[in-house]
């Protein structure tokens, strides 16, 4: 089926197509058609989700101008501007802008790739996707976008108004950027105007903290501090296992334990329940499991473990087996 584009594209000034910058492809986005458009026949405003609404820079808006105006704008050194087939811009809200103040204006030739995207899912984080880069001229998106592109998912319906959902979106369209949880906070914050952001102090700050109390010394080695994860998931699962392990030595001999326990990646409003949970109950469940174990040891009801290991090496497939055999 032909996807009807109601924007006029002009052919003429068209390069071949294997020579010019192309932008990125990426499942659910189709590429229709690349060619020149009208700066003026592109419906810009208020429709770039990749800036949060009224996010721009006059100096940036200007370079384009100036690369317009100076002929130097070509599909060669600039990536096109993402337009929708009915007009509708996705990416390049600057250089728009810089062609609508160029000398020819609405009139302005620019350079556009018109896609169609499976839904407005996609079509918002390939938005915020095009600006989180390092290329020049072009701006890195700043928190203050990601943020504007996150709430307009959840107004929308394409993502969960909850921590674990948006967390999820963020590491969609930027896995490698720093201060997540700032960034979900503020998110968060938009989405429930009762949410609590949360700034717990790291492991250095809680030594220091005990130290100058003259509660930690030297001679006063019973404490343990931990980072645990509310939940019965895989990580919160391994955090735990891990914490208890730690603490099993000084407990069997004898010796009380102080802990102090942070929460990472868990909700304000599940702080109190797992802050209660670990404080009543942490302890018993894994003693009551310890003694199953035990138990069962002593009855001569516990079953047994019978590890099997795979061939992992070329090596080891010369034989035909699919096991290796561990003596």
């Amino acid at each position: 089926m032909t996807t009807k584009i109601s924007v006029k594209v002009r052919e003429e000034k068209n390069f071949p197509l294997e020579f010019v910058m192309a932008p990125p492809v990426e499942k659910g986005v189709v590429i229709i058609k690349y060619g020149w458009v009208k700066a003026g026949d592109i419906n810009y405003k208020h429709k770039n989700l990749g800036r949060a609404l009224g996010n721009r820079n006059e100096a940036h808006v200007l370079v384009f101008k100036k690369i317009f105006n100076e002929g130097l704008y070509n599909p060669f050194h600039n990536e096109p501007i993402i337009i929708e087939p009915n007009g509708d811009l996705v990416c390049g809200r600057h250089r728009t802008e810089g062609a609508l103040l160029s000398d020819e204006g609405k009139d302005t030739l620019v350079w556009v790739c018109i896609m169609e995207f499976a839904n407005t899912k996609v079509r918002k984080q390939y938005a915020i996707k095009e600006n989180i880069n390092t290329q020049k001229p072009k701006l890195i998106a700043d928190e203050d976008d990601i943020i504007s592109n996150i709430h307009a998912a959840v107004k929308d319906g394409d993502c969960n108004g909850n921590q674990n959902a948006i967390r999820t979106y963020l590491n969609e369209i930027a896995p490698y950027i720093e201060g997540k949880q700032k960034i979900i906070d503020a998110a968060m914050k938009l989405v429930n105007s009762n949410y609590e952001t949360q700034d717990p102090p790291t492991r250095d700050e809680i030594i220091q903290y005990l130290e100058d109390e003259g509660i930690m010394t030297s001679q006063n080695t019973n404490w343990r501090i931990g980072i645990l994860r509310a939940g019965k998931g895989e990580v919160a699962g391994d955090r735990k296992s891990r914490f208890l392990n730690g603490i099993r030595s000084t407990l069997v001999e004898g010796n009380n334990v102080n802990a102090v326990i942070t929460f990472s990646k868990t909700s304000s409003e599940m702080l109190n329940a797992a802050r209660s949970h670990t404080k009543n109950e942490l302890i018993d469940e894994w003693v009551s499991e310890c003694c199953e174990v035990a138990d069962a040891f002593r009855e001569g009801t516990l079953g047994k473990v019978y590890f099997n290991f795979p061939k992992q090496t070329e090596s080891e497939f010369e034989d035909g087996e699919f096991f290796v055999e561990v003596k």
